[in-house]
């Protein structure tokens, strides 16, 4: 495999890494989408702008999905609905 002089000296993190994970931003803004909750609705916003392209694809973009079902998203989800149903409780 023959790699250019930048890719052979650059550093081991740059060329093992995730492309998509350059700055982590993404990342972030997933992790602390929960906006609102209540008995009925669980609302999760993440507030980076490019991230509807990665998550729906365009035309010259293919589907990078980053968010949807998924047990972890699901045990967040009753985590939450939980807490605010213990809330509703608490006198």
């Amino acid at each position: 495999m023959s790699f250019t002089k930048a890719y052979k000296y650059a550093k081991p993190s740059a060329r093992t890494r995730h492309i998509l994970v350059k700055s982590g931003a993404l990342r972030r803004a997933v992790n602390n989408s929960i906006r609102s909750a209540t008995f009925n609705r669980v609302e999760l916003i993440v507030g980076v702008p490019y991230a509807e392209y990665h998550n729906e694809g365009t035309k010259s973009i293919p589907k990078r999905q980053f968010m949807g079902d998924s047990v972890i998203l699901r045990r967040k989800q009753i985590q939450l609905i939980n807490k605010e149903v213990d809330k509703i409780w608490q006198v």
